[in-house]
């Protein structure tokens, strides 16, 4: 009985309240939200509406100011059932989520103020979101796929005997309309969002959001002598590139010269670079290229942090020593 409770109180533990987040800036086309401290993560298009899922202990369910949701069985195989008492009747959106932030399936469709039932299926392995967003309620529950389908994912309403209501029938959500999109949140989660316009990327980060809020981009080109774009990150006045260099030639376009031998790039004192474990494949993007210190300091150096962040648009270089 023990068991029994404690699984129950896990699928009762939903939402009871939430903040709102638009996203502004000049060209934006897209933002990648990503919850660190959850390690979940959304895409929104331009003109979304993020809702930060804020699960704080069980509803009070007698007084009905809350959702009950529960998914059964979970983990599944070949389909699970989604059942969900909405505190009150209206159009509702159901969204199924991979923890990548991609979307798998989302359907709009009246809900009753009554317990019903989809059936989920077609999921492929791996853990999933399911969310349920009303007009004045959301609740999100975490999904585990066990089976190795390769049919098309699937939310069916089940019927049952409940009072039908003309003209109500389900709406689906079309690409280039605006939506509302989740991510699960407790206050104090670290958030990172990255905004993108055309080739150029900025990311703004926050520990805590309690009320309704705009975050506005601003975007800085920041592409290297071999065309790779960088995002850029405010620090208090200063932007700084968001990610390690790893670029092959200066700002000018001369070719910085590559080592791969451990005991010339030890007794170097010109200008090199090299990958780390000289294997470009696994670790450029990761760590961007290690440079020695007659490479950094070679032309106008506006800053730099050891095989860290360099000033965007400056001709800083990383400096690391070889593994």
């Amino acid at each position: 009985m023990k068991k029994l409770f404690i699984i129950i109180g896990f699928f009762l533990t939903l939402q009871v309240n939430s903040q709102n987040i638009t996203f502004a800036g000049s060209g934006l086309t897209a933002v990648k939200v990503e919850n660190m401290t959850k390690g979940l993560s959304v895409t929104l298009n331009s003109g979304d509406v993020l809702t930060l899922s804020v699960t704080t202990g069980i509803p009070e369910i007698e007084n009905k100011k809350a959702p009950i949701m529960k998914i059964y069985p979970n983990p599944m195989n070949d389909n699970s059932t989604l059942a969900i008492f909405p505190p009150e009747a209206g159009i509702a959106t159901i969204t199924v989520v991979e923890m990548s932030g991609k979307i798998i399936n989302r359907f709009r469709t009246f809900l009753e103020n009554s317990p019903q039932e989809f059936k989920l299926s077609g999921l492929k392995k791996g853990m999933y979101l399911v969310n349920v967003k009303g007009n004045t309620y959301q609740c999100s529950g975490k999904l585990l796929s066990l089976g190795e389908s390769y049919m098309t994912t699937k939310i069916e309403k089940v019927n049952k005997d409940i009072k039908t209501v003309d003209k109500k029938t389900p709406e689906m959500d079309y690409k280039g309309v605006k939506v509302d999109l989740s991510i699960l949140y407790s206050p104090g989660d670290f958030l990172k969002f990255t905004g993108t316009s055309g080739s150029n990327r900025t990311i703004i980060t926050t520990g805590f959001i309690k009320n309704d809020t705009t975050i506005t981009f601003t975007f800085y080109p920041c592409t290297d002598g071999d065309e790779n774009n960088y995002p850029v990150v405010k620090i208090g006045t200063q932007i700084w590139m968001g990610e390690n260099l790893k670029t092959t030639k200066y700002n000018d376009n001369t070719t910085i010269p590559p080592v791969t031998d451990d005991l010339e790039w030890q007794a170097l004192t010109t200008p090199a670079y090299c990958w780390y474990n000289n294997d470009a494949t696994a670790n450029k993007a990761t760590y961007g290229a290690l440079y020695t210190w007659a490479a950094a300091m070679n032309g106008a150096v506006a800053g730099f942090i050891d095989n860290a962040m360099a000033m965007a648009g400056s001709a800083a270089l990383n400096v690391a020593t070889r593994p």
